[in-house]
């Protein structure tokens, strides 16, 4: 796996779970990015937003979660 993608996958998996919930396909933020990994023959799709100065990665229907970086920032 190159650099750049260890450090985006790093920054998923350390996310800080929320007291918010994913009750949707899609978050309820404006502006939002998709993040697509292919998994196992299947596709987890994922989504990362901006919401009052911190940055949040939404998988659909199972948590939000608090990450340090912009993660647009790192594509």
């Amino acid at each position: 796996i190159q650099k750049a993608s260890r450090r985006k996958l790093s920054e998923i998996a350390t996310g800080k779970r929320t007291e918010k919930q994913s009750i949707q396909d899609y978050p309820s933020a404006e502006e939002y990015g998709t993040i697509n990994i292919e998994n196992n023959g299947g596709m987890t799709t994922m989504f990362y937003y901006e919401e009052n100065g911190k940055y949040y990665i939404e998988c659909p229907y199972k948590g939000i979660y608090e990450i340090e970086n912009n993660f647009e920032d790192m594509i």
